[in-house]
């Protein structure tokens, strides 16, 4: 598929400008990428996807349930 130079440039925008702290958090709570999918109801693949920078598109769904297992604010794990 060939992307629009509208969706490339939005691409490049949140690849580079969009910041997540997930893994550090987890990690400051001792919790593995296991515990926070079981603790969030969301997949382990989804939040190794997200903490390695692979899954851009968060939908805000996952976020609040990351957040909420987390108990820190979704502008904690997701930055501008």
């Amino acid at each position: 598929m060939i992307k629009d130079a509208h969706t490339l440039y939005l691409d490049t925008w949140s690849a580079h400008e969009m910041v997540n702290r997930l893994a550090t958090i987890r990690s400051a709570k001792g919790w593995s990428q296991n515990q926070l999918a079981l603790y969030s109801r969301v997949s382990r693949s989804t939040i190794n996807a997200i903490e390695n920078g692979n899954h851009l598109n968060t939908s805000v769904q996952t976020a609040l349930k990351l957040a909420r297992a987390l108990r820190v604010p979704v502008e904690d794990i997701f930055q501008l």
